[in-house]
């Protein structure tokens, strides 16, 4: 029997089902999956499973719950879900049925959901029919997917051929990338605050990261990469998750040295060359926040893809109150921390 054919109550309540069905996908994602559940019970979410059939599909969310502190009702986020078919204009209702009779029965009075998606005016048309409205975004609202299954040497073409001479630029003058393992987190931290610092942008203290390699290390889902210049400085890292076939690379940066060196591209080239060789089929550079990324990620080919965005829905008469402190919440990030801030992955 395969994930997909296992009962959608034996999926609901089994952790090594549910993780077998998220990573035989569509839609496959680290933020569907019980290790990043795990991870973010340090901050006070825990997991609730909703599955069922679609036609011969099944479909499913992992809806993350806590309490909308200071208010006593509790909210509900499904990050990039719903898994095991894709969400289409068709099947809108029955997966806003799915999540609203699983948040009403455990006292869920709001839920936010941004399933992995492209953007289309009839999917929009379908989510606001049916209850949703925007809200903001949690996770990136687009990225740039890079297909892995070509033969390396189609993918070294497939960079411009200006980020190739800065590959081989950055491999002449000593750059070392390496597969690190948990002892190198401390030159990650480093190298990821410093240029987030000097972006003037809000970043994640070190215990975090701690927590997160600890639960997904273990289970061969998270991968460290340093880039070191020929004295051994760290000078640029990538801090990547997978699932299934799929990895997305989910933090990094590179210090002013990184940058002059075009150790920033070779880590970044090394990474899809490792993966690829592994049998990962899809790259995903999760996130394009402005010009200046964008551009830099387009250099390495794949494609953009802008997704639907962030939706809300008060799924009871105080899931409104709820909704307008969790914008007003938002707000207040974004102004003390920066226009490209989020509530956090």
């Amino acid at each position: 029997m395969t994930a997909e054919q296992v009962a959608p109550e034996h999926l609901e309540k089994e952790d090594t089902a549910w993780d077998a069905f998220v990573a035989a996908g569509p839609g496959t994602t680290h933020l569907q999956t019980t290790a990043w559940a795990n991870v973010k019970r340090s901050n006070g979410w825990s997991p609730l499973r909703a599955v069922t059939s679609l036609g011969d599909a099944t479909v499913g969310g992992q809806i993350l719950t806590r309490r909308a502190s200071p208010m006593p009702w509790r909210m509900g986020y499904v990050p990039r879900g719903p898994i095991g078919a894709t969400l289409a204009p068709g099947n809108v209702a029955q997966v806003t049925a799915l999540l609203r009779d699983r948040c009403k029965s455990n006292g869920i009075a709001y839920l936010v959901f941004e399933p992995e998606v492209p953007a289309s005016d009839e999917l929009e048309a379908a989510l606001r029919k049916a209850g949703w409205r925007r809200t903001t975004r949690v996770q990136p609202d687009a990225s740039r997917l890079i297909d892995l299954t070509p033969p390396v040497d189609e993918l070294w073409q497939n960079l411009r051929s200006k980020w190739r001479q800065y590959v081989t630029k950055a491999r002449r003058g000593g750059i070392l990338v390496s597969v690190a393992d948990g002892s190198r987190l401390d030159d990650f931290y480093s190298v990821y605050s410093d240029a987030y610092r000097r972006a003037g942008v809000t970043f994640r203290n070190d215990e975090s990261f701690s927590v997160l390699w600890n639960e997904m290390a273990p289970k061969g889902m998270a991968h460290l990469f340093m880039a070191d210049s020929a004295d051994g400085k760290p000078v640029a890292t990538l801090l990547l998750l997978s699932t299934g076939r799929r990895v997305a690379e989910i933090y990094g940066g590179s210090t002013e040295e990184g940058n002059e060196s075009r150790a920033n591209y070779l880590i970044k080239w090394a990474a899809i060359e490792h993966f690829r060789e592994l049998g990962f089929s899809e790259y995903d550079m999760y996130g394009i926040p402005h010009s200046g990324i964008a551009h830099f990620k387009a250099g390495f080919g794949g494609e953009e893809v802008k997704y639907v965005g962030a939706w809300e829905t008060a799924v009871s008469p105080a899931g409104r109150i709820v909704a307008l402190a969790n914008s007003m919440r938002a707000r207040y990030v974004k102004l003390r921390h920066g226009r490209w801030a989020t509530r956090g992955r």
